[in-house]
């Protein structure tokens, strides 16, 4: 139970050491929620114990898992017909700062969003109409599986990055702790894209090639232009550029941030 005010001076007057290891609030937690190893630092540096440790992990999963579903849920327009979608910037921060267990779980919730999405949409986009009526269950997979791969590989990636440096980031300044994110920026949408066309190769092609709306520009070898060019393309561009500039700069406050409350 917390100590009274009371109780805390006596403390400071008789056991000033009990108490310098006891002053922890809820608010200087919380501010260190995204601290990369886990644990916050204050004036005592003192380390998190095991429990504490999770439930600091549960919660930078629960506020990552949160902004994936907002993000997945609105796009901002562009110029061209282009659509901004950082929907992939929480899976990356996730994949960095938690691990790639924790990438992995953002990034199927934010495919599982995009799983409802299409489904609910799937009378409005002749493109839906053709996935969900020939492979229902599979559109969900795919939906499912392409982001959450993403966020385990941008994770397993920075780790490997880390222990291949002769210092990991609690040695390096935010700066270049930055620089080791852009790897894992760009890796998420490349295997988050790349899933969705080898998706669309293995099972698609034929019901596309066979549907009335898509038949002409997806027979034979139509099918790699259009989903090259057409469905994946400049989108694929938005999101790879959207992801190098603002994953290491989140990534680089947040690593400013921990270093500064050690």
């Amino acid at each position: 139970m917390p100590l009274s005010a009371r109780h805390g001076f006596c403390i400071i007057r008789l056991r000033p050491v009990i108490y310098y290891k006891l002053r922890f609030t809820l608010f200087e937690e919380a501010a260190r929620v995204f601290s990369p190893e886990g644990r916050y630092l204050m004036a005592n540096k003192q380390v998190l114990s095991g429990s504490n440790s999770r439930t600091l992990k549960m919660v930078q999963i629960a506020i990552l898992c949160a902004l994936a579903i907002i993000l997945s849920t609105f796009q901002v327009p562009f110029v061209f017909g282009l659509s901004l979608n950082f929907a992939l910037v929480p899976i990356v921060i996730a994949a960095v700062f938690v691990g790639p267990i924790g990438g992995c779980i953002v990034g199927a919730l934010s495919g599982i969003t995009t799983a409802i999405q299409t489904f609910m949409i799937v009378s409005a986009v002749p493109l839906y109409q053709v996935f969900i009526g020939a492979a229902p269950v599979f559109t969900a997979i795919m939906c499912i599986a392409k982001t959450a791969l993403a966020g385990l590989a941008a994770g397993c990636v920075f780790r490997l990055l880390n222990k291949s440096s002769s210092q990991s980031t609690s040695g390096l300044t935010a700066s270049r702790s930055a620089i080791k994110v852009i790897l894992p920026a760009a890796i998420t949408p490349i295997i988050n894209t790349g899933i969705f066309c080898l998706g669309v190769f293995i099972v698609f092609a034929k019901p596309l090639a066979e549907s009335e709306t898509f038949g002409a520009v997806t027979s034979g070898n139509q099918i790699f232009s259009f989903v090259f060019l057409s469905l994946v393309g400049a989108n694929f561009i938005v999101e790879l550029v959207l992801n190098l500039i603002l994953c290491p700069i989140i990534a680089r406050a947040l690593f400013a941030f921990k270093k500064s409350s050690k």
